[in-house]
């Protein structure tokens, strides 16, 4: 394994040093250390492009095995002037503080990076008043602005590419199922923005608790109360989607009457033999040569990659383009309508810092996932962010299942809603 990263080195023609630098907390008493590792050769043409991630601390696995998958892509684009600056952020918001000080000092002109959402907050008013653009790769949207952009997939964008999906092909009553966590109220969120953009009904959201696997009650509540919907969506991976698939299949909801929706945690979380989820539906990042780099970093490192990893690769890929670009504004650029193409198929930024890729809808049958409908296709329409729930044009709000109907409804909504007749100027469609 060593003998083939020592390849990669040698093909880029690289020089590589170290330096440390030291950097003072915000109360003055007690300095940070960390390591600064150079990779590129320096010139005046020189793009310089600091890459944030965790080398050290509790998510230091993860780190580690995004800054080899983007060696990789440095060896691929063989580019002599894109010099990359890794900054170890110690897996936390303060050590991500440090480490963007460190790039700044070292002329970084982008920023890829960090990973968690509270790191990319910890540098956001730095980069913002240096004028750095960022490229993240967290998945949550709150941390996102103008020129604080993600490669990641974010739930509002799955959620509706899969809803969206489903309403062309007949779908109007949406039953959702749901952990009973912050990724569930944000799935419902997703989802309630989604039906409003598509002006069909969410009937039901039944929540469960995190980590079960026993879905009897609830899928016994929700079927006595008789409300009818044709598409459930489960954003959920492994044991519990299995669950729930077979126990509502138990009470007939399933293929042909009910449509199974997924999330991208399907990918790689599901059972294709199980007979409940056969001619399921889930959106899927395209793969463009995904294989390709899980042979070529399984045969450089000897691991197999986290699919995290293609998202380090595909940020140095964008990089190479950026550094190419004869436009004055960095930003500008980023936000091509065009996009750029990396392993996770075509991607594209908008001004407020989201993002649209080129999703698959995934069909599941036993012998494993067919694409239905192409990310390429859906990627020739620019699909802009879904416009924030409106409690003023809401007149029909879903029942509610496992879970206080008020709290819920004011984690979703951001409010309680009583009442149940349309507004004037309302022009959602309930289907009974």
């Amino acid at each position: 394994m060593l003998k083939n990263i020592s390849i990669i080195f040698a093909s880029l023609v690289l020089f590589a040093c170290s330096s440390t630098s030291v950097v003072r907390d915000e109360g003055g008493a007690e300095s940070y250390t960390t390591d600064i590792t150079e990779i590129g050769i320096s010139n005046s043409r020189s793009f310089r492009v600091g890459m944030l991630l965790p080398l050290t601390g509790a998510d230091s696995k993860y780190g580690l095995g995004m800054k080899n998958a983007s060696l990789l892509a440095l060896n691929d684009v063989k580019n002599p002037n894109l010099v990359i600056q890794y900054y170890d952020t110690s897996s936390t918001p303060a050590g991500a503080r440090v480490a963007i000080k460190n790039a700044m000092a070292q002329r970084a002109q982008l920023i890829l990076g960090p990973l968690k959402s509270t790191e990319v907050s910890a540098i956001s008013n730095e980069t913002i008043y240096q004028g750095i653009p960022v490229i993240a790769f967290s998945t949550s949207p709150e941390v996102l602005q103008p020129t604080i952009y993600t490669l990641g997939l974010l739930i509002d964008e799955q959620i509706d590419r899969i809803m969206s999906y489903a309403v062309q092909n007949g779908h109007r009553k949406f039953a959702l199922l749901l952990p009973d966590n912050n990724t569930g109220i944000s799935v419902a969120r997703s989802a309630v923005k989604s039906a409003n953009k598509n002006n069909v009904a969410i009937k039901l959201i039944g929540f469960y608790p995190q980590g079960t696997s026993d879905f009897s009650s609830l899928a016994k509540e929700i079927t006595d109360s008789g409300i009818e919907y044709d598409a459930m969506l489960i954003p959920e991976g492994g044991i519990a989607l299995t669950a729930a698939s077979a126990m509502f299949a138990y009470y007939d909801k399933a293929y042909p009457d009910v449509q199974f929706l997924g999330s991208s945690m399907w990918e790689a979380g599901i059972s294709y033999r199980e007979g409940s989820l056969q001619q399921s539906i889930y959106p899927s990042l395209t793969k463009a040569r995904g294989s390709d780099f899980v042979t070529q970093y399984y045969s450089m490192f000897g691991d197999k990659p986290s699919s995290l990893y293609t998202l380090a690769y595909d940020a140095v890929i964008l990089a190479d383009k950026l550094s190419k670009s004869t436009n004055d504004s960095l930003s500008d650029s980023i936000t091509s309508p065009l996009g750029f193409q990396g392993l996770n198929g075509k991607v594209r930024f908008f001004e407020d810092g989201t993002n649209q890729h080129s999703l698959d809808i995934v069909s599941v049958s036993s012998q494993g996932g067919k694409v239905v409908d192409s990310g390429d296709r859906y990627f020739e329409t620019v699909n802009q962010p879904l416009e924030p729930i409106d409690t003023d044009t809401i007149y029909s709000t879903p029942r509610i299942f496992g879970k206080d109907n008020s709290l819920a409804q004011i984690l979703i909504y951001g409010k309680s809603i009583d009442f149940v007749t349309p507004q004037a100027n309302s022009s959602v469609v309930t289907y009974e």
